[in-house]
């Protein structure tokens, strides 16, 4: 499964970047969806991969945030992080955005408290 969550907002985004983002889910910043993991899920990550951060859910990540169904969409709104982001322009390791792979685990757990939506 995938979990991506939405950093930038939606000033200056292509109107099918933004599309897609919709159809994922991503409505706002700090919105964060878990999606199953197939190759037409992953496509639309990669291109909206300079608005969010994306990566594999580990199985810490799935019990914290109450994911149950491998084949549902969980959305899950939060509060921004307390500390702030590191960087919205620039991908990670550098800064926030892009593919993390295992690590967008930690990443999501950072973030303040969120309101949980099972759906879409």
């Amino acid at each position: 499964m995938y979990i991506a969550v939405r950093l930038r907002g939606h000033a200056g985004v292509k109107g099918d970047i933004e599309e897609t983002m919709l159809l994922l889910g991503l409505k706002t910043p700090n919105t964060c969806v878990i999606i199953p993991e197939n190759v037409v899920n992953r496509g639309m990550l990669n291109k909206v991969k300079d608005y969010v951060a994306w990566g594999e859910v580990d199985e810490k990540t799935a019990v914290t945030f109450g994911v149950k169904e491998k084949d549902a969409k969980t959305i899950l709104h939060f509060s921004p992080p307390s500390k702030g982001f590191r960087s919205l322009k620039l991908h990670y390791p550098k800064g926030d955005l892009g593919y993390r792979g295992k690590a967008i685990g930690e990443f999501v757990r950072t973030f303040g408290k969120f309101d949980h939506k099972n759906g879409v």
